[in-house]
């Protein structure tokens, strides 16, 4: 992902709540960029999608970061910032005519390693099977789910970010989880004990 932020250097400590209309966002790319394409990715289930709107969102949050009030924490802000982008971008592709099978290209993952070629297939497949249990979730049980385990939000960071109570995330949370365990018991041959 290749996006350039404008640094701008502030006088206040770094542990110190950034006053409403001050934001670092140089800072924010930094330290939220690969949670941020976590939440993209869950709301659109294509990686090329998710980089564009995280791209877009830090864009978004750059121009407006004196819009930044203070009444959430600028993770909550900006990572509402990505939500937003990724619905626009599911309303402007239900637009779009649909593609047929035959427009698409197949592209064949690059092994990160080739020292050890079984591990590499394994890694692959193991990668494969996790998105494919994702993508069979429903939406509201991706979302909390990769919210929760791949970008690290708490329950209440959650709950305000889907607009609805904490015990709502609590049992999408519970219920993705077993149904994400029973599609990877399947599609690895491994009991469901092994991944509790």
């Amino acid at each position: 992902m290749h996006l350039e932020i404008v640094e701008h250097r502030s006088e206040t400590p770094a542990n110190a709540a950034p006053a409403a209309g001050t934001l670092d966002i140089a800072a924010l790319y930094r330290k939220h960029r690969h949670r941020a394409f976590s939440i993209a990715w869950a709301y659109l289930k294509d990686e090329e999608e998710a980089l564009d709107a995280v791209q877009e969102a830090f864009i978004k949050a750059q121009r407006s970061g004196d819009g930044f009030n203070g009444r959430s924490s600028p993770q909550t802000w900006l990572f509402r910032i990505v939500i937003n982008v990724c619905l626009d971008m599911r309303r402007r592709k239900s637009r779009r005519p649909e593609l047929h099978v035959d427009d698409i290209e197949i592209v064949e993952p690059r092994p990160r390693s080739a020292d050890c070629p079984e591990k590499t297939v394994e890694d692959l497949e193991l990668r494969a099977a996790i998105f494919e249990g994702l993508r069979r979730l429903s939406d509201n049980h991706r979302v909390v789910l990769v919210l929760r385990e791949f970008s690290g939000l708490n329950y209440e960071q959650i709950a305000e970010l889907e607009g609805c109570p904490k015990g709502t995330v609590m049992s999408r949370l519970f219920h993705a989880r077993r149904q994400l365990r029973q599609l990877l018991g399947r599609h690895l041959d491994f009991p469901l004990a092994s991944v509790a």
